[in-house]
């Protein structure tokens, strides 16, 4: 059974890969894309690492799902966030790469969790968000304190490049 959810995403993995790769003879083309990734879950982190290395080109907007991670979690699980982290001036230290650009991206079910506040802001330090990074701020199925909570991190953010908007919605 496992074998064959890898094999399925395998080749939704390498059929994506070919329209993408066609998409770039067609430079012209805007690309947006919608992804819904787990962060505490390598394959999810790679892959999504994989696909958007594959962009060469500026995309349009990024649209990124965080999906509920409340789960326990394992001590080895912690340093998820170091995918992203640049250590070096290796342009593999980079996530997804040093060549990606987005202009606009789209966080839904923002936490604020560690996690996802060390990817969000290396999206930011790397430069790969060109004008607009936001936020959802305001979901009705979260409690007042961590809205307050979501919103201090967007602050954070915010701080992070004053050239780039930061908006919480």
């Amino acid at each position: 059974m496992i074998e064959d959810e890898k094999s399925i995403g395998h080749e939704e993995f390498v059929k994506m890969s070919d329209e993408l790769l066609l998409s770039r003879k067609l430079s012209h083309v805007s690309a947006s894309l919608s992804v819904s990734v787990d962060l505490m879950n390598r394959t999810e982190v790679e892959r999504l690492r994989q696909v958007l290395g594959l962009w060469t080109h500026e995309m349009k907007e990024l649209e990124i799902v965080f999906k509920n991670n409340s789960g326990p979690r394992e001590e080895n699980e912690s340093c998820q966030k170091k995918l992203w982290k640049v250590n070096s001036n290796n342009e593999d230290a980079f996530f997804p790469n040093a060549k990606f650009r987005v202009k606009t991206v789209w966080m839904y079910n923002f936490s604020a969790s560690e996690e996802e506040f060390a990817f969000a802001s290396c999206l930011i330090r790397q430069g790969t968000v060109l004008d607009t990074m936001m936020v959802e701020c305001l979901s009705m199925s979260y409690p007042a304190s961590k809205q307050l909570k979501i919103e201090a991190a967007v602050a954070k953010l915010q701080a992070l490049q004053w050239m780039l908007a930061v908006h919480c919605f």
